[in-house]
């Protein structure tokens, strides 16, 4: 066979190749779409929602903690984002799983219309927008006045309200005025241990059980009362001198 007819055959080679060829070049295509499927699936998702009074109206000034649930149930923060004036809010690139968002009213500790802590429990999900709306109610609050044993008023001690029952280690706090005087508002109904604490001038008050009624501590400084929300307990203290 001479070199011109060998040159002249090879051009065949390539159609008898080419079936051969296609469905590799295929599956490297499909290998590369799929990848590519893969790194543009989202992996985390959003929590939107409102803060909303018991009539379905938004509540600004309100704080939505985020904590994540781990497999035992522990609570992790993750962040805080805060709620417009309408009540709406929303939290991006949370990874999927369980959550607690804390909704918290931002007004001062002495407010007596403030709203009681609340929190929901979600679950997020990549790629999607899982809706959380909260009701926040209005507390119950405490007022009174702190006084020295034997008279004069103990300036500014600091007040501190805990719930009986309560495992979370919340606790209530607020400083009182100039003239021992303090209100602390916020409260979840139930029965309270209060305490005060003078520091600044070495002073403190033995805790105290507060019941509804300005007369708590003279009828028996160890009883104990429920309060319905929105309603209000006064106790007097006496600090040791």
């Amino acid at each position: 066979m001479t070199t011109t007819a060998r040159r002249a055959r090879r051009p065949l080679l390539f159609p008898l190749l080419l079936p051969l060829l296609v469905p590799g070049l295929i599956l490297v295509l499909l290998l590369g779409l799929g990848t590519a499927s893969v790194a543009q699936a989202p992996t985390t998702g959003r929590v939107a929602g409102a803060a909303l009074d018991p009539t379905g109206r938004g509540v600004g000034g309100i704080s939505v903690r985020v904590f994540e649930l781990d497999a035992s149930g522990g609570w992790m923060y993750r962040t805080t984002v805060d709620a417009g004036r309408r009540g709406g809010y929303g939290v991006e690139g949370l990874s999927p799983g369980r959550y607690v968002l804390q909704f918290v009213d931002t007004r001062p500790a002495h407010d007596t219309t403030r709203r009681v802590t609340t929190d929901v429990r979600t679950t997020v999900r990549a790629g999607r927008t899982t809706v959380t709306d909260a009701v926040l109610r209005r507390g119950a609050w405490l007022w009174g006045s702190v006084r020295r044993t034997g008279g004069g008023v103990a300036r500014q001690p600091l007040v501190t309200a805990v719930r009986d029952g309560d495992t979370s280690g919340t606790v209530h706090t607020v400083r009182a005025d100039r003239s021992g005087r303090y209100a602390l508002g916020g409260l979840p109904t139930g029965r309270y241990t209060v305490f005060v604490d003078d520091r600044a001038e070495r002073h403190t008050a033995a805790p105290k059980r507060v019941r509804h009624g300005s007369d708590a501590q003279r009828r028996s400084p160890s009883c104990c009362a429920r309060r319905p929300a929105g309603t209000r307990a006064a106790s007097r203290r006496a600090a040791r001198g």
